[in-house]
């Protein structure tokens, strides 16, 4: 018996490896590079347009089209009034500073921000009212300070004096 592979010249380490990079699974480095980058950027992409829905600071381009679009030389008090929720400390400043965005603006933003501190309202009408928006919202996302938000649903389910309030804090912490 003869072995006609004997009869061929044996391919190098160096001609193997050629014929597995030129194979159509292998993805060379460059591609994988250039992969790894687009993924990057749009990370970098999607929490800026997160932080823009959550009530963050929009980015410069976006910034420089809304100014655009507002009227010449009136800038809305809203943004800053929204601010100074997030900022609020203690339940009488927290009040104050939910009070004035609600004369402003009417209605509460889809803020979680806005909306956990509001939970600290000692009117428990605008408290549900909260509630009731964040409930919403939750079947888009869920909210970056999950833990901040259980502790004051907690601490309405024993605290509040309505017990409707402590119906909705159960049902939403249920929820989460």
């Amino acid at each position: 018996m003869h072995d006609r592979d004997d009869d061929r010249p044996k391919p190098s380490w160096r001609d193997i490896d050629r014929r597995k990079d030129k194979s159509k699974h292998v993805v060379n480095e460059t591609e994988k590079r250039q992969g790894r980058g687009t993924q990057r950027a749009a990370s970098g992409y999607k929490s800026m347009l997160d932080n823009f829905f959550e009530g963050g600071k929009a980015p410069a381009h976006v910034r420089h089209q809304l100014e655009k679009l507002s009227p010449a030389g009136q800038e809305s008090e809203i943004p800053s009034l929204a601010r100074a929720v997030r900022q609020a400390v203690g339940s009488r400043e927290v009040a104050s500073a939910v009070d004035a965005l609600l004369n402003a603006s009417g209605d509460l933003p889809d803020d979680w921000d806005v909306l956990i501190q509001v939970l600290l309202h000692p009117d428990e009408e605008r408290v549900r009212d909260a509630m009731a928006r964040i409930d919403r919202l939750l079947n888009r996302r869920m909210p970056k300070r999950k833990d901040l938000l259980q502790e004051r649903l907690r601490r309405l389910e024993t605290l509040a004096e309505e017990e409707e309030t402590k119906e909705a804090a159960r049902a939403l912490s249920r929820r989460l």
